[in-house]
């Protein structure tokens, strides 16, 4: 399998970056660093694909290392300060928890060697309340999902692990020190 790589127009500040890792559409999120909250400032990558039901142990692997690669091109051209990845809750079966582990592995190996980092995780929930202060009971995801398509812009396009990655990135932005985005969701 050949290694895509990805460019993105690098900005004169460094940034930080979130990551909604899955097989078949892991993405980032990179803020810069210090962020203005201009929503025209963020960049986004896809990464990941499908597999046949008969894929190979070998094209499970390919896919595991393109994701990282990926991942840590992307990371090199935001010129990426601090990372962090959405924490998983495993409610998927045994085999898909497997892979999804496996994948989540093989991509905090090649941050650690590239970038000398660990990538630590963030719990969704604790994200989200940065970004909306208050969630609600029930549909948690979708009430997310709704209140950052209200920012208008670039949002409307995201997909919902574009979405992901981006909260993600807000709290790592909040970590770092910068100034996070929030607002009442509705």
């Amino acid at each position: 399998m050949r290694r895509r790589v990805h460019r993105c127009r690098i900005d004169p500040t460094t940034s930080v970056v979130g990551l909604d890792l899955s097989l078949r559409a892991a993405a980032a999120c990179a803020l810069p660093f210090p962020w203005d909250l201009d929503l025209a400032k963020v960049r986004m990558m896809r990464t990941g694909s499908s597999l046949k039901l008969d894929a190979t142990p070998k094209e499970h692997a390919e896919r595991n290392a393109q994701i990282a690669h990926d991942v840590c091109v992307f990371c090199v051209n935001v010129r990426m300060k601090h990372l962090a990845v959405e924490e998983y809750a495993f409610s998927a079966s045994g085999a898909r928890a497997r892979a999804i582990a496996e994948m989540v592995g093989v991509v905090k190996h090649e941050v650690l060697e590239m970038f000398d980092m660990g990538l630590p995780p963030i719990p969704p929930a604790t994200a989200r309340k940065v970004l909306l202060q208050k969630l609600p009971r029930a549909d948690v995801k979708e009430f997310t999902y709704r209140n950052v398509r209200r920012l208008g812009g670039p949002a409307l396009e995201w997909t919902e692990d574009e979405v992901d990655a981006f909260v993600i990135a807000n709290t790592v932005l909040m970590h770092a020190g910068g100034t996070a985005m929030t607002f009442p969701g509705e």
